[in-house]
């Protein structure tokens, strides 16, 4: 989705200005939370931490960064 986000963006088929349109990704609505693209070009979003409690798969926390 990021990548249609991008596509979307620019407006046509042209690698290079898709390319810079995805490293100036900011406050992308993704299905995992919000995404940002920093500076060295690694997605910034939140994780979800989960646990095993008695045999079972919890949610635990999300870690921002």
């Amino acid at each position: 989705m990021l990548l249609a986000d991008a596509i979307r963006r620019v407006g046509f088929l042209e690698k290079e200005k898709i390319r810079m349109a995805i490293a100036s990704t900011r406050n992308f609505q993704g299905v995992t939370g919000t995404i940002d693209i920093n500076e060295n070009g690694d997605a910034v979003k939140s994780a979800v931490v989960m646990k095993v409690a008695n045999g079972k798969v919890e949610y635990y926390k999300n870690v921002n960064p």
